[in-house]
């Protein structure tokens, strides 16, 4: 199940036309997670087929692709460079698993 627009949308509860108004934007908050995870593990998603099972790589790009539509604007606090919760482990279970390449 590959991370789209539609899916952050639905991820952070945003109205349609929020999502449409958006999503340009939202593509590419979701392309820059993309890159910053590949980046981080050093691996890229196996494509396979999982019934729309969402996959650790996946959860990871969302995560980090929300947090940065949501923290978007002008930085006034540490609380916005805070990582959403749980998003190192999934780093970390990438980097040591053997579903990734």
């Amino acid at each position: 199940m590959a991370v789209t627009v539609e899916s952050i949308g639905a991820y952070l509860y945003l109205e349609s036309d929020v999502i449409t108004d958006d999503t340009d934007l939202i593509q590419g908050f979701i392309n820059g997670a993309l890159d910053e995870v590949r980046d981080a593990t050093g691996k890229a998603l196996i494509e396979t087929e999982t019934s729309g099972v969402i996959n650790n790589f996946d959860l990871a790009v969302t995560m980090l692709a929300a947090h940065r539509y949501m923290n978007r604007g002008i930085i006034s606090d540490k609380s916005s460079y805070i990582i959403p919760e749980g998003y190192d482990m999934l780093i970390k279970r990438i980097s040591l698993s053997s579903a990734y390449v």
